[in-house]
């Protein structure tokens, strides 16, 4: 079909639309998850793919179908921060650290010349958090194993916003060297009038966590839940919304698993209305049947 339609916008163009320059998370989706602050001047994720050309003799284009290879990949992002703390200098330059007992009114950061790796405290992701239109779930960008690597140029002036640039790079882990280094996770664009459970529920310490394809509602009940661990119904003693992962509910159970027990969870939406899973735009959660819960 050869469409004669000049205009790429259409209908969906909005929801596919991003909106801000996001938030940045250390060791994001972890205990150790923290933000580094407020950006400002926008921030950058750089995939840059190199490739080999195979030479055919007698043959003049340069690039022929299914002769060029990847020879490597180099996963970066850039990131302009507004606030200058402590622990945001210690991340941005590679091998610092920070002695904050020594003095009672300085932190005072160094870096020792020392040759080799250094302190090389690498993260186990650096994440760019950001809003899509068209989902109430963020885009989410991750970058594994992640070490900024530049070191700092910091520019002050007056009548304009004194950036703190970092740039991360992902580097390979030596364990999985097949891993990718980074991963996108692109929100699928729902109707509103749909609210599911999406991907696998997993154990996370002593509780199920369990994604929904929508923001939940601030408090939700732990009515119609079951969690079984190696066959045996657990008690669950809370249902709370994780703070960041706002589409995120966890159930607080009695019983912590032991890495590799069977554990399902199932629901069934209770009669009470007040007893449900709600959305924030308040649509009803369905009820699922007997889940296998993810418990490595």
């Amino acid at each position: 079909m050869n469409n004669t339609n000049v205009v790429g916008y259409s209908a969906q163009t909005p929801q596919h639309i991003m909106l801000n320059e996001g938030a940045i998370y250390l060791n994001y989706g972890t205990a150790s998850e923290v933000c580094l602050g407020a950006c400002s001047g926008g921030n950058e994720f750089d995939v840059v793919v190199s490739t080999y050309d195979v030479a055919i003799g007698g043959i003049t284009a340069k690039k022929i179908k299914g002769l060029e290879f990847i020879t490597d990949v180099a996963v970066s992002l850039k990131v302009n921060m507004l606030e200058v703390t402590t622990a945001n200098l210690v991340t941005a330059i590679q091998g610092s650290t920070a002695n904050t007992l020594a003095n009672p009114n300085y932190d005072i950061i160094n870096l020792p010349m020392v040759m080799g790796n250094g302190n090389q405290n690498y993260l186990t992701n650096v994440a760019l958090v950001s809003t899509i239109m068209g989902s109430a779930l963020p885009v989410v960008v991750l970058l594994f194993n992640s070490m900024s690597t530049g070191g700092i140029k910091y520019s002050l002036g007056s009548g304009k916003d004194n950036i703190f640039p970092i740039e991360f790079d992902s580097f390979l882990d030596p364990l999985n060297p097949t891993n990718s280094l980074f991963e996108i996770h692109n929100p699928k664009l729902m109707n509103a009038g749909t609210f599911n459970t999406t991907g696998v529920p997993f154990v996370d310490s002593a509780r199920v966590s369990i994604a929904y394809t929508d923001i939940l509602m601030t408090a939700p009940p732990l009515a119609g839940f079951t969690v079984t661990i190696a066959g045996v119904t657990d008690i669950i003693t809370a249902c709370t919304r994780s703070t960041n992962q706002t589409n995120v509910l966890y159930l607080a159970l009695t019983t912590a698993p032991t890495s590799g027990q069977a554990v399902t969870v199932t629901y069934t939406q209770p009669v009470p209305t007040a007893s449900q899973i709600v959305s924030l735009n308040g649509v009803v959660a369905p009820s699922f049947l007997v889940t296998n819960v993810t418990n490595n």
